[in-house]
């Protein structure tokens, strides 16, 4: 029937798009790895809070009105609270996770930088993950936990854009 085609293109679609998800953190972790070379860590932050953060700032801003969210409710949404206490669909899901990863980024990227087998270095540190992510599976949010299994796509950004830079010297 044509609802069943309709249906089946939808969801092709919709599983095609979360390999978005996974391009863009991997092009992150790369793109930071360059910024972070380039500017200084104030600057670091000042520029993705340009960049992202802001813009998600004005969105919410606009859409307070229409979605009738409490302050208590807008301030959550707007810091990351909700992200991680209720569901990370509320508003721009990507924004919040994006933003927690440039957070723990200079730190990560500082013991990383010093690692003298940085590909040991991303695989220890996926495999630190995968266990935390075993024993976290079943008293995360799903929703959440599909954020957090795509970490690692993010810290091999990482490792790609530290290849390329020494591929450039």
């Amino acid at each position: 029937t044509t609802t069943s085609v309709f249906h089946n293109i939808e969801e092709f679609v919709r599983r095609t798009g979360f390999y978005g998800v996974d391009i863009f953190l991997l092009l992150s972790g790369i793109g930071l790895t360059f910024a972070i070379k380039k500017e200084s860590l104030l600057k670091f932050y000042y520029r993705r809070i340009r960049r992202v953060y802001l813009p998600f700032l004005l969105a919410a801003l606009i859409r307070w009105p229409f979605a009738h969210w409490s302050i208590w409710e807008f301030f959550k949404i707007i810091t990351g609270i909700s992200f991680y206490t209720e569901h990370i669909h509320v508003l721009c899901w990507f924004v919040p996770a994006i933003i927690s990863l440039y957070l723990v980024f200079p730190l990560y990227y500082k013991f990383f930088s010093k690692a003298k087998k940085k590909f040991l270095f991303t695989a220890v540190s996926i495999t630190i993950w995968l266990i935390l992510s075993i024993l976290l599976d079943g008293t995360m949010r799903y929703d959440l936990y599909g954020f957090t299994n795509r970490i690692p796509i993010f810290l091999i950004g990482i490792y790609f854009g530290d290849i390329i830079q020494r591929q450039k010297e």
